[in-house]
């Protein structure tokens, strides 16, 4: 993985660093995760199920998953859960490296290009990443006391970051809120007229109330319908 690191850092093949989990389970006894952008969650209502569900990967604390599909690049992470994923995931033990760390390094956009580029399939959308070529990704990596006080900084540099998104996000919607007030007091007349006694009920949905001497007619007595006509070719 072409990464810039400085030269200290060791390089290992991934399957160093992690062991695959085979581990095999039913749903029944270990509860449905869903793999996201996001990272591993407990299973989205939106998830597609599947009728064998008795057939799927066991996911232990601690596990870094990840989506094999490249139709979902990006889906993967450090599972605070334990339960099972479907077959199409990949699911990874951390060996030689610390955890945290290792969730945000297989996350960074330079791996998920490296872990597409080792993919095998006939168009993009069934382009998949087996074990098998995965473990061969090389990987440089600090000491361990290194890589926790990398994941401490970015651990606490993402949280920060999430937090102002969430703020950005709330604004923009009070914004929205608020725009939406201001059309539908000019369009109901309020802003003119904002006394209740001034208004009558329209029997319109989305304007129910408007100044009484408004009057409510429908479109067609205020405007025609012409179809449009073909342009000629140059």
């Amino acid at each position: 993985m072409t990464l810039a690191s400085p030269p200290d850092w060791k390089l290992y093949r991934l399957g160093q660093l992690f062991r695959e989990r085979k581990e095999k389970g039913s749903d029944k006894d270990f509860p449905p995760l869903s793999v996201t952008m996001g990272g591993v969650v407990p299973q989205l209502e939106t998830a597609a199920k599947t009728d064998d569900g008795d057939n799927r990967k066991v996911v232990r604390v601690g596990d870094y998953v990840i989506n094999s599909r490249s139709d979902r690049k990006g889906s993967g992470g450090i599972s605070e859960h334990e339960g099972s994923v479907s077959l199409i995931s990949i699911v990874l033990e951390p060996r030689n490296i610390d955890p945290r760390y290792a969730h945000h390094l297989l996350r960074s956009p330079a791996f998920q290009e490296e872990f597409y580029r080792w993919g095998h399939g006939i168009v993009a959308d069934l382009w998949t990443t087996r074990y098998a070529d995965m473990k061969n990704i090389r990987l440089r990596v600090p000491d361990l006391a290194t890589q926790r006080q990398i994941a401490d900084f970015l651990d606490r540099e993402t949280a920060r970051i999430d937090l102002l998104i969430e703020k950005k996000q709330r604004l923009v919607a009070l914004l929205g809120e608020k725009l939406d007030r201001t059309v539908r007091a000019y369009l109901s007349g309020e802003t003119d007229y904002p006394n209740e006694d001034q208004h009558c009920a329209t029997g319109i949905r989305y304007l129910p109330a408007a100044p009484k001497h408004w009057s409510v007619e429908k479109v067609g007595w205020r405007y025609e319908i012409q179809l449009g006509k073909m342009l000629d070719s140059v």
